[in-house]
C-alpha cells in the first residue's frame, strides 16, 4: 500500500487531491474499485475513468487544467507510469535460490551466485549460468550454453548446444532456441533431400524477452542474433542466420525466413511473413498479415501481400471494394459500345 503522495514522489509527478489517500493496487478502466489506481490517455477514456470507483487516475500533462474533484496524477506518459506502478504495488513473488535435488547438473557446469534450478532441470557439459538467474522446472540446457545474470528461463524451455544468452533475458515456456535451421539440398542421384548440417549458433543479447512456444533456429554457418531489447511474442518463427535489430517487437504467429536482416525499432505485427534474404531498414512497421518478398530499406508503414506502403494499400482496398460496381459499369459500357458499332455499321450499309 502507498499513499498518493508516495506514488507521485516515486513517479516524479505532480498531483491534485488528497495526498494521504491510500492506494492498494492497480485496476482496469472497466472494473476499477476504491483503493485502486488507473490511467487514461485521452478525453474519451478519462470520462470513462471518472465513472469508476478508482481512488486515483494517471492522466497526461495537458489535463492539469481539468477540475473534477478527483485525485489526479499528471505524467507525460501515463501508460509507462502505470507499468512502473504495477512493479511497485504488485511485486513479484521472491524465489529462494537453490538447486532442487532432482536437477541434473554436469560437474563441468559453472553456476553463479544465488541461482535457482528447479525440479527436473538438466544442465549439460561446460554450461555457464550467471548470478541470480532462475531456471524453472524441466528446462533442458545443452552443452556449452552461456547464460548471463538475472535471467528467467520458464518451464519446459529447450536451449540447444553452444548458444549464448545475455543478461536479464526472459524466455517463456515451451520455447526452443538453437534448433536446426531449415536447410536441405536435393541429391539428384537419389531424388532425396540431403540435410545440410547446421553448425552455427544463436546469440540472444541483453534485455530480450521471448514469448511461449517460439522457435529460434541456429545459423547454418555463423549466427542467428537477436539484438538488445527486442521483444518477441508467442508462436513466432525466427529462421537461421537472421539478425533482428535492437528494440524491435515481433507479434504472434509472425514467420521470418532465413538470412533476414531486420533493423532497429521495427514493429512486426501478427501473422506477418518475411521471405528469405530480405533486408528491412530501421523503424519499419509491418502491419498484420503483410507478406514481405522484397527488401524495405525506407522507414514507413507497410501492409498487404505483396507488401506496399500503407497509403497505396488502402487505395487498393478501396478500389477492391468497388469491383462489383466497376464490373457492372464495364459491362454496360461494352454493351453501349457494341450498340454504337452496330448503328455505325448499319448507317454505312445504307449509304
Amino acid at each position: 500500500m502507498k499513499t498518493i503522495q508516495q506514488i507521485a514522489d516515486f513517479l516524479h509527478a505532480e498531483f491534485t487531491g488528497d495526498a494521504t489517500q491510500a492506494i492498494t493496487g492497480v485496476g482496469s478502466l472497466e472494473h476499477a474499485t476504491p483503493g485502486q489506481i488507473i490511467f487514461a490517455l485521452d478525453n474519451i477514456k478519462f470520462k470513462k475513468a471518472l465513472q469508476t470507483g478508482a481512488s486515483a487516475i494517471i492522466v497526461p500533462l495537458p489535463f492539469k487544467e481539468t477540475s473534477t474533484g478527483r485525485n489526479l496524477i499528471f505524467h507525460p506518459n501515463p501508460r509507462f507510469a502505470f507499468a512502473q506502478l504495477i512493479h511497485l504495488l504488485h511485486p513479484a513473488t521472491k524465489i529462494t535460490p537453490g538447486i532442487d535435488p532432482t536437477a541434473r547438473v554436469s560437474e563441468s557446469a559453472q553456476i553463479g551466485k544465488e541461482v535457482t534450478l528447479m525440479a527436473g532441470v538438466v544442465i549439460g557439459e561446460k554450461v555457464q549460468i550467471g548470478d541470480q538467474t532462475v531456471v524453472y522446472p524441466n528446462v533442458v540446457i545443452g552443452n556449452g550454453v552461456k547464460i548471463g545474470n538475472n535471467c528467467t528461463i520458464r518451464a519446459n524451455v529447450t536451449l540447444y548446444d553452444q548458444i549464448e544468452i545475455g543478461n536479464r533475458v526472459i524466455i517463456h515456456s515451451g520455447t526452443v532456441v538453437g534448433s536446426d535451421g531449415f536447410g536441405y539440398v536435393m541429391d539428384e542421384n537419389t531424388g532425396r533431400y540431403y540435410k545440410i548440417p547446421q553448425i552455427g549458433t544463436v546469440i540472444i543479447e541483453d534485455d530480450v524477452e521471448i514469448g511461449a512456444n517460439t522457435a529460434i533456429d541456429r545459423g547454418a554457418i555463423g549466427e542467428t542474433r537477436i539484438k538488445q531489447g527486442t521483444k518477441i511474442d508467442n508462436l513466432v518463427q525466427i529462421g537461421h542466420n537472421d539478425v533482428i535489430g535492437e528494440h524491435t517487437t515481433i507479434s504472434g504467429q509472425a514467420g521470418i525466413s532465413g538470412s533476414v536482416t531486420l533493423g532497429k525499432y521495427c514493429v512486426v505485427a501478427g501473422q506477418v511473413g518475411i521471405a528469405d534474404h530480405v533486408t528491412i531498414g530501421d523503424q519499419v512497421i509491418l502491419a498484420a498479415q503483410a507478406g514481405v518478398s522484397k527488401s524495405l530499406p525506407k522507414k514507413g508503414i507497410y501492409w498487404g501481400t505483396p507488401v506496399q506502403e500503407l497509403s497505396q494499400e488502402k487505395r487498393s482496398w478501396i478500389a477492391y471494394r468497388h469491383l462489383p460496381e466497376l464490373s457492372a459499369t464495364i459491362k454496360n459500357l461494352q454493351r453501349e459500345i457494341a450498340e454504337l458499332k452496330a448503328k455505325l455499321n448499319s448507317n454505312e450499309s445504307n449509304e
